[in-house]
Order: C-alpha cells, then sequence, then structure tokens
C-alpha cells in the first residue's frame, strides 16, 4: 500500500512535465502553455521525480 502510494506521488508530480508535452497536451485537450504557466512543480523536481518513478518500475 505505501509503495503503491508513493509511486502514485510521483506520477502526480512527474505529470506537470509529461502534461507540456505537445503531443501529450494535444490528446488530453489541453493547453500545454496554460499548464507551464501554472504548473505548481519546478520542472527539475518534476523530472526527477519521472526518473525515479522510471528507475523505479524498470528496477
Amino acid at each position: 500500500m505505501a509503495a503503491g502510494t508513493w509511486a502514485t506521488a510521483l506520477a502526480l508530480l512527474a505529470f506537470t512535465v509529461v502534461g507540456q508535452i505537445p503531443l501529450v497536451a494535444s490528446e488530453g485537450m489541453w493547453s500545454a502553455e496554460a499548464l507551464a504557466a501554472n504548473d505548481p512543480v519546478h520542472r527539475p523536481v518534476a523530472l526527477l521525480c519521472g526518473l525515479v518513478l522510471l528507475a523505479s518500475a524498470v528496477g
């Protein structure tokens, strides 16, 4: 339960960067620019969360 919650939190933090990719934004029907302007998570933090999530999934 704790590992699932931890992974979910990392995924939500990483989504702020993934959602700004133009292809993903067009599929999600939101504006990448609007998401970037209202992003509560700094880009390096979100990228680090994504990398940690990826490393834990591979491991």
